[in-house]
């Protein structure tokens, strides 16, 4: 059997592991020589749960937990339209679209995302959490491909196209958005580096590209509870 994913990382503060729902680790079971290296991504030895670094897009099994707490315990109520993914920490549900056309303005793709959902939009990131939740979504769908992102930098500001705040950002190399106008991406991997940092690029939303990232709010949450 081949050693398994745990939901841990310290992508977003080197020689910071913390959970993929934002928590610190409140146990470790690391090997005695981990962790160890660029690797920032954590598996366990099958044989003997044994904690281990690892190189994140690395392909591996990985163990979801549902709990369903309702009237009717044999009911289970998906809370996304269909096609979608539902993000528990967040409670959104996301999509992931490829581009069959050329188009030039967020407004135009917004409406791409509104053809799967009426309530749709691009997707905004508001915390880590939600950074590591899209992008890990990112790499599960898509592989090493990157996504845009409903967010605009223009004259020394960023907005975001559903209309919410501007509080958060990982831009790549810690980079400063205000150097230049345009649209923004999450990077995929390069190489054997898995990135998930933003950068801001020409608003040219190319055919068989980078793809497009959607979201929703989710609906029927009170019968799903995802862990």
């Amino acid at each position: 059997m081949n050693n398994f994913w745990l939901g841990a990382t310290n992508l977003a503060y080197e020689g910071q592991w913390m959970w993929s729902d934002g928590s610190n680790l409140n146990m470790e079971n690391w090997q005695i020589d981990q962790p160890s290296g660029p690797n920032k991504c954590l598996i366990a030895d099958s044989l003997n749960g044994i904690w281990l670094s690892q190189e994140c897009h690395v392909h591996a099994p990985y163990v979801c937990k549902v709990v369903l707490k309702n009237e009717n315990q044999n009911r289970f109520v998906y809370p996304c339209p269909e096609g979608w993914i539902y993000g528990e920490p967040t409670n959104k549900c996301y999509k992931f679209i490829n581009l069959t056309a050329n188009y030039t303005t967020l407004g135009e793709v917004t409406k791409l995302c509104e053809q799967y959902d009426p309530d749709a939009s691009l997707i905004s990131i508001h915390s880590y959490v939600e950074n590591n939740l899209v992008s890990s979504f990112q790499f599960w769908k898509l592989g090493y491909w990157a996504i845009w992102l409903g967010l605009y930098c223009e004259d020394h500001a960023c907005t975001w196209t559903d209309g919410t705040k501007y509080d958060f950002s990982l831009w790549e190399g810690g980079e400063s958005p205000y150097e230049w106008d345009g649209c923004v991406i999450m990077t995929g991997a390069q190489g054997d580096h898995y990135r998930q940092k933003w950068e801001v690029t020409e608003c040219a939303f190319q055919a068989g590209f980078w793809h497009l990232a959607c979201q929703t709010n989710a609906k029927n949450t009170k019968k799903l509870k995802l862990l």
